[in-house]
């Protein structure tokens, strides 16, 4: 009994001094201490040793800190049985998700209250989580080969640096799909390997239900994220057009499918209204560049219109010479029309207005009752006859215009006539 007693003690002496030297070459391992002990007898515990960096700093006398999974090995507290994963729901704004359980980890990043988590085990007061889908990761592009990883326990970084946290391995052979990191081209930027573990508060997290619900949320984030970026795109289009080419309503209508029908995705959801409200801004001030534009277009038209005017100057001699036919021509329709002013026969007379287009000439033939002042014709072929009391016909001789005209008796003349109320120069 002596003996075993001394053989103990002196075993357990040994296995102390190893487990304070594990980090010198050659120190004694747990299995060696422990190989003349029965397997029933061994202790059951388990030596974690320091990793060596992998990427760009493994040259360096410092030694990495541990690695995650490391991490949870230590401090994972097992629970009786198997653990049930679930789905975890934020009930807080904020809240920190970290590379370690503890309040020393690294912040991974800031969770929204109503974003939903797999939570798949437990550490202490820290639920384990796999990586968000939208996270992104980092490996050194010397240990990447056609997006094949050359090297064992190579490192995947939060940040495209090697101070970092490292929040899992890749070993040799494992393919990825990553692109050279924009922001440091020495780096391949991949989503987060699904060996990632990261811990969050078990405060901040309710459970929701099982595990198949964090797959429902995940597609409806899919389904949110394209659905958002179909709206920026076509709003954007859209905004290229001139005002009066703008689909605005439709621009609305896709931002509010965000707003409308994805209310559980609150980050969304404000992004859709803002870029929905900043649309709104620039609707208003192409409008406003429209309106502007249209105005000064009008201000043009009132300068052509100003030259015209200098067309029907004030009447001519020949010109009165009409005014006394043109009355008897409203007395007679004012008899037949009674209580009706003499704006409502000039209204009556626009309505059966027509339109007479060739090229104006004198006409001077010495004849009674002669239908007008002057005669259109169109390819030297005479159209009509034409006089006026209100537009001086005489300086447009020579030219090609078109004439608004109410017919007049043409006196048995071989060729209509009218009584000419406006013209425009062809």
């Amino acid at each position: 009994m002596f003996k075993q007693a001394h053989l103990l003690c002196t075993s357990l002496i040994a296995v102390s001094l190893g487990v304070l030297h594990a980090d010198q070459p050659g120190s004694a391992s747990e299995a060696d201490l422990f190989s003349n002990f029965p397997t029933e007898n061994a202790p059951s515990f388990s030596i974690d040793t320091p990793v060596i960096s992998t990427d760009s700093s493994f040259q360096s006398n410092s030694h990495e800190a541990i690695a995650p999974e490391a991490v949870t090995a230590v401090k994972k507290e097992k629970s009786k049985g198997q653990f049930k994963s679930f789905t975890g729901k934020v009930k807080g704004k904020k809240v920190r998700l970290r590379t370690q359980p503890d309040l020393d980890g690294a912040v991974v990043k800031e969770l929204q209250r109503g974003e939903y988590l797999a939570i798949i085990d437990e550490v202490d007061d820290f639920w384990v989580t796999q990586a968000p889908s939208d996270l992104k990761a980092y490996v050194f592009r010397s240990f990447v080969l056609d997006n094949v990883v050359e090297g064992n326990r190579v490192n995947v970084r939060l940040h495209p640096n090697t101070e970092a946290p490292v929040i899992t391995h890749l070993n040799s052979g494992d393919a990825i799909d990553g692109t050279i990191c924009p922001a440091n081209h020495k780096w391949i930027e991949i989503a987060a390997p699904e060996t990632a573990r990261f811990y969050v508060a078990k405060s901040y997290i309710e459970n929701a239900g099982g595990i198949e619900l964090k797959k429902e949320y995940d597609t409806r984030l899919s389904l949110v994220q394209n659905q958002l970026a179909v709206a920026e795109a076509f709003s954007e289009s859209e905004m290229k057009k001139s005002y009066n080419e703008i689909n605005f309503d439709q621009m609305n209508r896709n931002f509010q499918v965000v707003i409308q029908d994805y209310a559980e995705f609150p980050v969304f959801v404000e992004k859709a209204k803002n870029l929905l409200s900043e649309l709104q801004e620039r609707f208003i001030d192409k409008r406003i560049s429209y309106m502007e534009s249209k105005i000064e277009q009008e201000d043009e038209n009132l300068t052509i219109s100003s030259k015209a005017a200098q067309i029907i100057s004030s009447a001519t001699d020949k010109m009165k010479l009409w005014a006394p036919v043109e009355e008897a021509l409203y007395l007679s329709w004012a008899t037949a029309h009674e209580a009706q002013s003499q704006a409502d026969y000039q209204l009556e007379q626009k309505l059966t207005a027509e339109r007479v287009t060739g090229i104006l000439e004198p006409y001077v033939a010495a004849v009674k009752c002669k239908p007008g002042d002057y005669i259109i014709k169109n390819n030297d072929v005479p159209v009509g006859y034409v006089y006026s009391t209100v537009v001086n016909l005489q300086n447009l001789v020579g030219k090609k215009v078109s004439l608004v005209g109410s017919p007049r008796p043409n006196n048995n003349f071989a060729f209509p006539a009218y009584f000419i109320m406006a013209v425009s120069e062809e």
